[in-house]
């Protein structure tokens, strides 16, 4: 964010059914979370047994919706393929 301080951030957790589904999620956004293609904010992902954490932080609150409404729609649309396909352990 060429050193400059973030003036909003956002942090989101999701848990899933299993570290496998959690792990499986993280890996299809974290290629995103490191190609970000804007100076005004940046993602990081975490991922720690069955949880996935976003942080976004950005220089103001319109670079912070707009990565926090794609990643979000991200992390959803890969669980929802992982469920559609019959590969997440959800019961």
């Amino acid at each position: 964010m060429g050193g400059r301080p973030p003036k909003a951030r956002a942090v989101y957790v999701a848990r899933f059914p299993s570290e496998r589904d959690a792990e499986a999620v993280f890996r299809s956004i974290q290629p995103e979370a490191l190609s970000t293609p804007t100076k005004r904010a940046r993602v990081r992902g975490f991922c720690k047994g069955a949880v996935v954490r976003i942080e976004v932080e950005a220089l103001d609150l319109v670079a912070l919706r707009a990565l926090t409404n794609s990643f979000l729609r991200f992390l959803a649309c890969s669980y929802n393929t992982l469920v559609k396909l019959g590969l997440s352990e959800k019961t």
